[in-house]
Order: structure tokens, then sequence, then C-alpha cells
């Protein structure tokens, strides 16, 4: 059985995103590579904000501190994944 890697998380990840948040995305991530980051960093990061895209169901342009937040603050969340988040 092969684990799944964050590459695969990260594609799975778009799936129910809103608005224009997968071209920023992608374009950070190119700047990223640009910059030397591992393609393991990037798989991660790029997953982390799919997710918060998918999860808050709003346009990037409507996206507020208190959003962000509140999607941090979520009490089911461990230490340890809020820490990954930040």
């Amino acid at each position: 059985m092969n684990p799944v890697t964050p590459v695969t998380l990260a594609s799975l990840a778009s799936e129910g995103m809103t608005g224009e948040w997968n071209t920023h995305i992608e374009n950070w991530a190119r700047h990223l590579r640009a910059a030397g980051q591992p393609d393991t960093t990037i798989a991660l990061r790029t997953y982390h904000l799919k997710r918060c895209a998918r999860e808050l169901q709003l346009d990037l342009v409507d996206v507020t501190l208190e959003d962000l937040e509140t999607w941090i603050g979520n009490p089911d969340w461990k230490p340890a994944t809020k820490r990954s988040y930040r």
C-alpha cells in the first residue's frame, strides 16, 4: 500500500474552491519554486491554502482577518495542526 503524499493531498484540496484562489495559489507556488523551496514544502503550503479556500467557501477578496482567525481557531484541531497552519 502506498502512503498518501502531500502532492496528492494538494491536488485533492482544489475541489470546491471558489473564485480566483487557484490562480493566486499557483502563482505563489511558482514564486516558492523560484526561491528554491523544496517540493514538499510547496505541496504542504499550497495544500493548506487550498483547504482554507475550500472550507471558507468565500471568494479570496471577501476573506477577512476574522474569517481566518475563526478558521484557524477550529476547536477540533490539535495544537500541532494549528501551528502548521499559522
